[in-house]
């Protein structure tokens, strides 16, 4: 998501804060795996996040029994720094999927 965010000044009344959001969504062909994989750029012994796989092209085959759409957090730091919302996996067959993301 994209966001924006202004402060609408008002002579009458307090300011109003006004905050748009722009969905970004993009469809992903995707590879099911059972384990997290090393990161594409550390490599071992550090893991890939979950929220990183779809767009080095994997997820995990747990998300194929995942109700949707779903939320998931990525956490640095001890903090929920950004999200990935799936709005949809459609198997193709037994190794890939397609994965629509925000």
């Amino acid at each position: 998501m994209d966001s924006h965010a202004h402060v609408e000044r008002c002579d009458d009344e307090e300011d109003i804060a006004r905050i748009k959001l722009d969905a970004n969504m993009q469809t992903l062909i995707v590879e099911a795996v059972d384990h997290l994989p090393d990161h594409p750029t550390m490599g071992s012994p550090v893991k890939m996040s979950a929220c990183a796989m779809p767009h080095n092209g994997v997820v995990l085959a747990s998300w194929l029994k995942m109700s949707m759409p779903s939320v998931m957090w990525r956490w640095h730091g001890g903090i929920k720094d950004s999200m990935v919302i799936v709005h949809s996996i459609v198997l193709t067959s037994r190794a890939s999927a397609h994965a629509r993301t925000r």
